[in-house]
């Protein structure tokens, strides 16, 4: 029965180091100025020589009549009460920026807190795996159900200011937000994906940073796919395919025949295609040339009006096909299927 009291004693002391000690330390973290404000940019990875926007916040201090100081480098660029947001230009490529920001509560209580800036940046650009022609000066676009690879040009410096090589940078690629781990890592600079059978946008995102981590930067773009084009050229015996011109949708024939050749623009390369002619709605079949990319058109001195017609189709890729068509005035033409040399 003596004992009693002491066991009350000791319950209470255990009680108190399970329930009083916890609130102890949160009190501590509260009061540690590190953790009574906040600071915020957008972007959160600023190219170099951009603008950034700051916001300090604080679930401790009402912000709107406390003296808030920022500072660039050191030097004071704006100072008055609720004053919780600020704008700011990022220095030059490998330059690094220091954002400060101070609070004077009212209460008295002055908090600090600093942010540093290493400006870096990074390119994307994109190739699709589909065919142009020769000396053709554009970009081959990306087809629906087609190829593309991404590569990433990073340009970050290290702190003596030496340009990091792109195959010692770390890089986290994502597709419409799925981040790609089996596609990210080290030297990982390049990305290529291939599109479904639905027609939409594809957004690819990198994020690079350097082993230290104190140089990252990020890009994003969006990859639309396009419809498959087919243009027709005149093929000169002389001077064989006039790509600097194409066929327009009417035209008139003047001399006794005309050879067309058809192109396709922006299908995958290395697929099967088929190639349909038709003459007036008629199959055109045995004008081709061998590989279908071609016909023969003759006139037999009668005036007329002939429309032909081309459609072609990927056997390898379903939804990818094109069509054109053109009005040939000519005093007639004859249909002689003849075969191109």
């Amino acid at each position: 029965m003596r004992s009693a009291p002491k066991q009350r004693i000791l319950y209470f002391l255990i009680f108190g180091l399970f329930f009083f000690v916890p609130f102890l330390g949160v009190s501590a973290d509260i009061i540690n100025p590190e953790n009574s404000i906040s600071l915020s940019i957008q972007p959160t990875t600023p190219e170099p020589s951009s603008q950034v926007d700051a916001i300090v916040e604080s679930y401790l201090f009402d912000l709107n009549k406390s003296k808030i100081s920022w500072t660039i480098n050191g030097s004071l660029k704006q100072t008055g009460i609720g004053k919780t947001a600020f704008s700011f230009t990022t220095g030059a490529l490998g330059k690094t920026t220091t954002l400060g920001v101070a609070v004077d509560a009212p209460d008295g209580t002055h908090v600090e807190k600093e942010l540093s800036l290493q400006s870096a940046n990074v390119d994307l650009a994109w190739q699709a795996y589909s065919y142009t022609p020769p000396f053709y000066e554009g970009k081959s676009l990306f087809p629906v159900q087609g190829t593309v690879k991404v590569v990433a040009l990073p340009d970050l410096v290290d702190g003596n200011g030496v340009p990091i090589a792109s195959d010692k940078l770390i890089y986290k690629w994502t597709q419409d937000g799925e981040i790609l781990g089996d596609n990210s890592g080290y030297g990982q600079n390049n990305y290529a994906f291939s599109g479904d059978i639905f027609s939409r946008p594809v957004t690819i995102k990198v994020e690079v940073s350097s082993l230290s981590g104190n140089q990252t930067a990020e890009k994003t773009i969006v990859i639309s796919p396009t419809t498959p084009q087919t243009v027709l050229y005149e093929d000169d015996p002389l001077f064989g395919i006039k790509y600097e011109r194409s066929l327009p949708a009417s035209f008139s024939l003047t001399n006794p025949e005309i050879k067309i050749n058809a192109v396709p623009y922006f299908f995958n390369i290395n697929n099967s295609l088929t190639y349909s002619w038709d003459m007036n709605g008629n199959p055109f079949t045995d004008g081709q040339s061998a590989d279908g990319k071609s016909v023969i058109l003759r006139q037999n001195g009668q005036t007329g009006t002939a429309l032909i017609s081309l459609s072609i189709k990927n056997n390898d890729s379903f939804l990818q096909s094109a069509g054109v068509e053109s009005s040939i005035l000519l005093p007639t033409i004859t249909p002689t299927n003849a075969v191109t040399p």
